[in-house]
């Protein structure tokens, strides 16, 4: 009988300290609508409902014929369901369609020779880089997107 009350007390102790050290993933940004508390490392995971509203500046390089220059545009953000986003008045485009899939768009319609997009969240900003054809020329675009 006395080996059991030996026995519980330290299976209990090496439960907790063994669980002590396990590091949880979550969101660990304090401005998503998903923050974990509990999180000790960030797995991309954070979701931000109210992010998207808004106007955005993008500030960045465009480099191509004639050198590098450096480029501020304001755009807006439409959401068309299912995770879909027509993008309004960044270089010079008033539809660029671009799909959502784990905080990264990719580009699958423009009206004004996108030839590439890519983009990544992290936190507040946008990351972005893409590329263009105005019929004679390729520009390539690189920066960040924040809101206004």
């Amino acid at each position: 009988m006395c080996i059991h009350r030996l026995i519980y007390p330290v299976i209990l102790l090496a439960i907790v300290l063994g669980s002590c050290g396990k590091k949880k993933s979550g969101c660990t940004d304090p401005t998503a609508d998903n923050f974990d508390l509990f999180a000790d490392k960030d797995d991309g995971s954070c979701r931000y409902s109210n992010f998207l509203e808004g106007p955005f500046l993008y500030t960045g390089n465009r480099s191509g014929n004639g050198g590098t220059i450096q480029v501020q545009d304001s755009f807006t953000v439409e959401p068309l369901g299912n995770g879909d986003y027509r993008l309004v008045g960044l270089a010079g485009c008033n539809n660029i369609k671009v799909s959502s899939q784990n905080a990264t768009w990719r580009l699958f319609d423009s009206d004004c020779g996108m030839q590439s997009f890519n983009c990544n969240f992290s936190g507040s900003l946008i990351f972005m880089s893409f590329s263009t054809y105005d019929g004679t020329n390729f520009y390539n675009y690189s920066g960040q997107a924040r809101k206004l």
